[in-house]
């Protein structure tokens, strides 16, 4: 599960004015949440011909938390997925006070944290993080290339969350004004597929084409003119080295950025995003990501919309291009409890010698449960 960016404000709001003379420390307190999305889907795409399934999404938190006297906050947490077996996938200690935050562990870093967000139909299917995916690339022709590997494994979305699941150092500033800032180190990403390091001593360094260390920084304003106007802005950038090359090595240092604008009229929203990376590759690895949303609320209804399209460069001479369309409403009948529903549209362009085009229309309809 990704952490909810508030995590990282809470905090920090709550320390701004120190402590009365007198306070004591104040015990650990802990605590459980979580999530439970499922979904019933229906698919008539291009290579299947499963139309119906059930789609999934389950995580479970444990963290716990202390106030010391000297105004810091200091806590832990661990999440885990549920969906097939419990593993960890967020695991750090923190601490924080009127001087910003600083974070050690397992913790998505700045780029992804401070991220903006589109409105869009359904967060989980068309959001900036996908929880659910109603097309199946991978048993189309599609299948082995770079857009269906990235799709299969991550979803088609556009958060900038390379370093995810690996252990890093983050600092954020406190709110200034509507302003923060953030900054994370990764000493080693170990090709993107690091182990843990509890008992084994240090990732070997100077590995030939092989990820190392990451930087990533994020900004982000939120500003609220009045009642009705608001807006938000972001940014972020991330930097993987490579370790070693040779004369005959692809890779490259791998980069990837982001820019976004969302604004909040009365009760409508409309956002936009692009993103791009270079695949961490020297040539022909580009991927560039471009999103428009709009959502509107009434009551406990709201009603959104999005159009997602991603360009990725598979050689030279070839690209895959990809256009989505999502609508879907969204109804909150309790705390923590809502009705979801979701139309999407797919249309993949690709050149024949990759497969060729592939289309897809898929209803996703559900419930999520947050406690």
């Amino acid at each position: 599960m990704k952490i909810n960016p508030l995590f990282l404000i809470a905090p920090v709001l709550a320390l701004v004015h120190p402590l009365p003379a007198g306070a004591e420390d104040s015990p650990v307190t802990l605590d459980m949440s979580g999530h439970f999305k499922i979904y019933g889907n229906y698919a008539s795409q291009d290579g299947s011909s499963k139309t119906v399934d059930m789609l999934r999404d389950v995580d479970v938190t444990f963290s716990g938390e202390t106030l010391l006297s000297n105004g810091l906050t200091v806590g832990a947490l661990v999440n885990a997925d549920g969906d097939t077996q419990f593993d960890v996938e967020d695991s750090f200690v923190y601490a924080s006070g009127n001087w910003g935050r600083v974070s050690l562990g397992i913790e998505d870093g700045a780029a992804f944290l401070l991220q903006v967000a589109a409105p869009s139909a359904d967060d989980n299917v068309d959001g900036m993080e996908t929880f659910v995916t109603p097309f199946n690339i991978a048993s189309t022709r599609l299948s082995g290339t770079r857009f269906e590997t990235e799709v299969s494994t991550f979803g088609l979305d556009y958060d900038n969350d390379l370093t995810a699941g690996i252990d890093k150092i983050s600092y954020y500033t406190p709110i200034f004004s509507g302003f923060q800032a953030g900054v994370s180190y990764t000493p080693d990403v170990a090709n993107f597929s690091p182990a843990s390091r509890g008992i084994n001593g240090n990732n070997p360094d100077d590995q030939l084409d092989e990820y190392g260390t990451a930087w990533e920084t994020g900004l982000r304003y939120e500003n609220q003119i009045s009642d009705k106007l608001g807006y938000k802005a972001g940014a972020g950038y991330t930097s993987v080295e490579v370790e070693n090359t040779n004369s005959v090595s692809t890779i490259d240092t791998f980069t990837e950025w982001n820019i976004a604008l969302d604004l909040d009229i009365g009760a409508y929203g409309i956002g936009g995003v692009y993103t791009e990376n270079n695949g961490g590759v020297k040539n022909n690895g580009e991927s560039k990501t471009s999103v428009l949303g709009m959502d509107y609320t009434v009551g406990p209804v709201k009603y959104g919309a999005s159009w997602l399209r991603n360009t990725r460069e598979e050689s030279a001479v070839e690209e895959i291009k990809a256009n989505r369309l999502a609508a879907g409403i969204i109804y909150e009948y309790g705390p923590g409890l809502s009705f979801r529903g979701t139309v999407s549209h797919l249309m993949v362009d690709a050149p024949s010698t990759l497969g060729g085009d592939v289309d897809g229309t898929a209803v996703t309809i559900g419930t999520q449960i947050f406690f």
